[in-house]
């Protein structure tokens, strides 16, 4: 789990930081919040505090529950 955060956590800085508006991110926590994997506050897929994840531009959902609107470069 720590790995997969690092992972994100790189490729976040690599791209400049950037995250997503706020109605995105909004959709992103109630999809979380409604989510069987979801232990506490942490993806119980990836290990990631989804508060933080769900805020970088960056990132996917691991179950693919998130819209894809980012485009890596």
């Amino acid at each position: 789990m720590l790995s997969n955060f690092k992972d994100e956590l790189v490729e976040y800085a690599k791209q400049g930081a950037p995250n997503v508006d706020p109605k995105t991110y909004k959709q992103r926590l109630l999809k979380c919040n409604s989510c069987e994997h979801l232990e506490s506050y942490r993806c119980g897929l990836c290990g990631c505090i989804v508060e933080q994840k769900a805020k970088w531009a960056t990132t996917d959902c691991p179950d693919n529950r998130w819209d894809k609107k980012w485009k890596k470069k």
